[in-house]
């Protein structure tokens, strides 16, 4: 049976949130074990193979993965999967999720003339509002 052990980023597992303008590297890491040793993917929720580096075997019976992120942007927030699969037996997967804060981004809108404080983009309205 083939069976993901550890699956982490930056040795966190479960979850990870980093904010977009920290500039942040994320590395991937899953090991996993199986008789015989498991081959090792790391892919995303949507389907799409990762280029790992690695898939070094740790011994006989484990294999060790990984993928590194160097500027996480909003487009790699998601699921991502590390698979172990040895042929035997179904398939074993751990996921993980990648949530990525946004700072606030100017719009290209415009004020009306009957209201300054009303903004109009793409023709909806929109409201301003904050602290005064």
């Amino acid at each position: 049976k083939a069976t993901v052990k550890i699956f982490t980023i930056n040795g966190t597992s479960g979850s990870l949130t980093v904010n977009e303008r920290d500039n942040v590297t994320v590395i991937f890491t899953c090991n996993a074990r199986g008789r015989p040793a498991p081959s090792v993917t790391l892919h995303k929720a949507s389907g799409e193979l990762l280029n790992e580096i690695g898939n070094t075997p740790s011994d006989q019976y484990d294999k060790t993965v990984s993928y590194t992120i160097l500027r996480v942007t909003s487009e790699d927030m998601r699921r991502y999967i590390c698979t172990a699969d040895n042929s035997f037996t179904t398939p074993n997967d751990d996921n993980f999720q990648l949530n990525v804060r946004i700072a606030p981004r100017a719009m290209n809108s415009t004020t009306t003339k009957e209201n300054p404080e009303v903004l109009k983009k793409n023709g909806t309205q929109l409201h301003s509002c904050g602290f005064p």
